[in-house]
């Protein structure tokens, strides 16, 4: 009996616990907060209302912010320039179902910094204000650089114009869509300027290019048929802060059944977290059942530094201007040797700093960018500063630069010279995985990934360079199908194994050791490759089980050591060269 009771006590001080942690979870009710999500109120002071309410509570509190199914909601910008600026949660939910968050040109979605988790579930986003205009061609001059075409929406006629530097407005282009093999392969128009008649139904425009259409391309162009996305001025690829989604320096991080149908920028920024980082289900694509072909103006996922794991599994990404993923650091280069573990540094690109950390692994390559030094545990650090944000939060215009600093690590890197590049291989993504995702845009591989599984239809790129790097050394390639499509209308995958420094080397160093390749060990295996596969300066090569059904046209293996060729249909030895 006695021990019977101490099971009785010990079950019921679980329970007491279990339900004392459930009750501490705040559930915030839109509609309490005054949200009508009608989709014509702008409700981004009720929103505001709500993470007002949430900070009052105590951030170390686990909040859920639930908004209506089946719902619209619009916001225009109130005190921040993304709808929801949240700053150390311990555990936010934001929840919806269906729920589609409508967004003024000016306002962005998320910008989350230094939560520890972040979960956001069923919702859907898109600009009020498409930063496109969807056409097809009627007819051209004779060398395309003034085209005629047919609005699919001619009462948005008068939003077109030539370019306004507006926000720091990039160069104005629309995007080309030219019909090939496996899918359309775009070519980016460049506008000076638009010439419209009234908006009837009939209205034709004619888009007034900076350039000719090159002959290759203008060959392409059937009237009737040849699809063009045109730009907004002042509404399409902006500058500043203008990812929809930026996520720095969090922990566990989850998108679920996110779908994101316009943006002016990137999709997704993320940058810099340490935890688990799962996207399922997270689509960057036109909005289902609309005629539109872009959705975004940049890269649907850009991914830096990040020393947590990623896992993208399940997407949909299409229509974007720039890349499906980037997945990358900044790398570094040193400045002045000190002594062979003593050195000062500076980042490449000088703003989005990507600092190291102690104990982190420091990969050092020649100043060339084609020989690898060697490695060695970071000890020390001088010169991070407290304040290492993305952006800066009085202009939000504004990148801060990143700093000099002092690296001391526990061995010596014989050879380091001033102008050596390196990067912090704890830091550069060291866990990336693209898992069953349905991808038609470019993806540039700079850290090593996992890709399983996958059906792309776009040129994938694994390679490095001075500023985005470093080099995907260790990634796994299995189970995917490539085709040629938006990048190259050639070449499928490409793995090159020279990092870029200045995009330009005046020789080829082809290092004699395996220790002294900066991009080793690729697994490429049973994969349908639909185009060509091209290989280039790799020190541990693993190609097996994989089938060019399309033939090997111009695929080659060059320069390249270590490598093993099993079970390829057609027989991958034919295209080696310089083995």
């Amino acid at each position: 009996m006695e021990f019977k009771n101490k099971i009785l006590l010990i079950t019921f001080f679980f329970l007491a616990a279990f339900s004392t942690m459930h009750a501490e979870r705040v559930v915030l009710d839109a509609a309490d907060f005054g949200v009508r999500a009608d989709g014509e109120s702008n409700d981004a002071l009720a929103i505001q209302r709500m993470i007002d309410a949430a900070v009052e509570r105590g951030q170390d509190k686990s909040v859920t912010f639930r908004f209506p199914a089946d719902s619209r909601i619009y916001a225009e910008p109130y005190r921040n320039r993304h709808l929801f600026r949240i700053d150390g949660f311990h555990d936010l939910r934001i929840e919806g179902s269906d729920t589609i968050f409508s967004l003024h040109p000016d306002l962005r979605f998320i910008f989350a910094t230094n939560c520890d988790t972040l979960t956001v579930r069923g919702i859907n986003i898109e600009m009020a204000v498409n930063p496109t205009l969807e056409a097809t061609i009627m007819s051209t001059n004779r060398d395309g650089s003034e085209l005629t075409v047919r609005l699919d929406e001619p009462e948005r006629a008068p939003t077109l114009a030539g370019p306004t530097g507006e926000d720091g407005e990039q160069g104005l282009f629309g995007m080309l869509w030219l019909n090939d093999l496996y899918t359309d392969y775009s070519y980016h128009y460049y506008v000076r300027d638009f010439e419209t008649d009234d908006a009837s139904v009939n209205a034709l425009t004619t888009v007034i290019g900076r350039n000719p259409v090159p002959a290759h391309y203008f060959e392409r162009i059937r009237p009737g048929e040849t699809r063009i996305s045109l730009p907004v001025a002042g509404v399409a690829h902006r500058h500043g802060p203008g990812a929809m989604i930026i996520i720095d320096r969090c922990g566990d991080v989850h998108f679920e059944d996110v779908e994101v149908w316009s943006a002016p920028w990137f999709a997704y920024q993320i940058f810099r977290n340490t935890g688990e980082l799962v996207f399922r289900r997270a689509h960057v694509r036109p909005q289902p059942g609309s005629k539109r072909v872009t959705s975004i103006w940049r890269d649907a996922f850009h991914v830096k530094g990040n020393s947590g794991t990623l896992l993208f599994e399940d997407c949909i990404l299409k229509g974007m201007n720039d890349d499906a993923f980037n997945v990358s650091t900044h790398n570094w280069r040193v400045t002045r040797v000190l002594s062979e573990n003593h050195f000062e540094i500076e980042q490449f690109f000088p703003i989005q700093f990507m600092p190291f950390q102690v104990g982190g692994n420091l990969e050092v390559l020649s100043a060339d960018g084609q020989v690898r030094l060697g490695n060695a545990r970071i000890e020390r650090i001088k010169g991070i500063p407290e304040d290492i944000a993305v952006i800066s939060e009085e202009d939000p215009l504004e990148h801060p630069e990143a700093p000099t600093l002092e690296v001391i690590t526990a061995e010596p890197i014989a050879g380091i010279e001033v102008g050596s590049v390196m990067w912090d291989t704890t830091t550069a993504n060291p866990s990336v995985t693209i898992r069953g995702c349905v991808i038609r845009n470019s993806c540039r591989f700079q850290s090593p990934v996992t890709l399983e599984n996958n059906d792309i239809q776009a040129l994938v790129w694994f390679y490095g360079e001075d500023v985005e790097g470093p080099l995907p050394s260790g990634s796994i390639v299995r189970n995917n199908t490539f085709k040629r499509g938006r990048g190259n209308p050639e070449i499928a995958v490409s793995i090159l194994g020279v990092m870029r420094v200045g995009f330009e080397a005046e020789e080829t160093i082809i290092p004699s050791s395996k220790e002294a390749f900066p991009l080793r060990d690729i697994v490429f295996e049973n994969n349908r490759v639909y185009g060509d596969l091209v290989i280039d300066r790799v020190h541990g090569l693993q190609l097996r089980g994989n089938r060019f059904p399309d033939g090997l046209g111009s695929s080659r293996i060059a320069e390249s050591f270590d490598v093993s060729l099993r079970r390829n249909r057609p027989n991958l030895r034919q295209i080696l060269q310089n083995y």
